[in-house]
């Protein structure tokens, strides 16, 4: 499957790395980390996620922010 980031989430989840990285280096690696490795659990399995509407699935992200 191929992917790519909507240039305003982009946008987003830099910004959010940043203030993560400033509050801790370990936070933000931590949250990369975990976007990061949720992308892959969703690509890998784009229909195992359940779907809340019309077609849309949700992937709930859990993290210590």
């Amino acid at each position: 499957m191929i992917w790519r980031y909507h240039p305003e989430a982009a946008e987003e989840f830099l910004a959010a790395c940043v203030h993560y990285v400033e509050i801790s280096p370990e936070l933000g690696r931590a949250f990369y980390e975990s976007i990061e490795g949720s992308i892959e659990k969703i690509v890998s399995s784009p229909r195992a996620w359940p779907v809340i509407e019309d077609g849309v699935r949700r992937f709930v992200i859990l993290g210590p922010w």
